[in-house]
């Protein structure tokens, strides 16, 4: 897999994590004032979000499940911006080769689950 496509996978997921802890705190109701158009974009941009880390954790989801605990410790959980791949590795009690060789097969999956192409990274670029 080439260096673009798998950060553009690792970008997606850490903004599913981030989107996830917005969402969560997020109040479903609102009460008081609130401007009519501002409350439309607000409603969706949070439904946009949902819709993104419900298309992330789908994708996840149909992982292998060595991939799957690799990809949601590494990239999902709460404290994974304090993780690098040697805590990940050591933590499932694996060495580096088989943890990259599962990393790689666990994005060519997402890739394709996600419909990430060359075409559409270059029209993300534009």
């Amino acid at each position: 897999m080439d260096k673009p496509t798998r950060r553009m996978i690792e970008e997606m997921l850490i903004r599913s994590r981030f989107y996830k802890s917005l969402v969560e705190d997020e109040p479903e109701v609102v009460m008081g004032y609130t401007d009519p158009e501002q409350g439309k974009r607000y409603a969706e941009t949070t439904e946009q979000r949902r819709q993104f880390i419900l298309r992330i954790e789908r994708a996840v989801s149909k992982l292998a499940s060595i991939e799957k605990e690799l990809i949601e410790r590494r990239y999902l959980q709460v404290d994974s911006d304090y993780l690098n791949d040697h805590h990940v590795y050591n933590a499932m009690q694996i060495s580096h080769v088989p943890y990259r060789k599962i990393r790689a097969r666990a994005f060519e999956k997402l890739a394709e689950a996600l419909g990430i192409t060359r075409r559409e990274m270059e029209d993300v670029a534009e």
